[in-house]
């Protein structure tokens, strides 16, 4: 059932037959959000939406709106974003906003949600409604009632599982990113101090040896000056 996608209902269905030829049918996450009416401005990063409750390091995408684009700054006054990339396209009625909210870049190429999915926060309020169902049924002596918790109460512990091992995935990216970023500290700091540091011994040397030359020029210096001419008549 670990192949079973989002599907974790128990109601029996394997991810796959025996015969493994024909696999369960996986069903897609929860919409994204959609916000409208857009007001969208082709080449300009600033966005109006009648819209709330957003956050910054959201994925945003439209008509015209790059791949990948994110929002930089919310102005709450009057429900302006500042877009990552400029739109190509002005003709966007309509924004859609990514439910997985803010994202944080942890290098150049990886990325983690700051927060549950709206399908894991739905999930999680699941589990807490069959759990307020189960107190009223146990307070009611509903034999049915109780059956019908339990029974809902073992897809949620579906879905928790399946939740805290995406709460695990990000925690391994991060340490993978936290190693990675610690090597690569190290090593700038192996090759700055390969260009930068100096050797102790091979520096005195070189003193002592600039110093012995340079007194050795003084004192020549010093012999010349006392001839006069008188010297040279004489």
């Amino acid at each position: 059932y670990l192949f079973n996608g989002t599907n974790t209902a128990t109601n029996g269905a394997a991810p796959y037959v025996e015969s493994g030829t024909s696999p369960f049918a996986l069903t897609a996450p929860s919409a994204p959000v959609v916000k409208t009416p857009a007001t969208v401005t082709s080449g300009s990063t600033t966005v109006t939406v009648s819209a709330v409750g957003l956050s910054v390091g959201q994925t945003v995408s439209g008509v015209g709106i790059p791949l990948g684009t994110t929002i930089e700054s919310i102005d709450p006054s009057n429900l302006t974003l500042v877009l990552s990339a400029a739109p190509t396209s002005s003709t966007a009625t309509s924004l859609t906003f990514a439910n997985d909210g803010a994202l944080i870049k942890l290098s150049p190429s990886v990325t983690v949600a700051a927060f549950t999915s709206g399908d894991a926060n739905s999930k999680i309020g699941g589990f807490i409604r069959n759990i307020a169902a189960l107190l009223d049924a146990l307070n009611t002596d509903s034999t049915s009632g109780i059956s019908t918790a339990q029974s809902n109460l073992l897809s949620s512990e579906d879905h928790l599982v399946s939740i805290i091992a995406d709460n695990a995935s990000n925690q391994t990216r991060l340490e993978s990113v936290k190693i990675q970023n610690t090597e690569r500290v190290n090593n700038l700091q192996t090759l700055i101090a390969r260009d930068a540091d100096v050797d102790i011994a091979q520096a005195m040397v070189n003193l002592t040896r600039a110093r012995t030359s340079y007194q050795a020029a003084l004192e020549a210096g010093a012999q010349v000056l006392k001839l006069s001419l008188l010297d040279y008549i004489r």
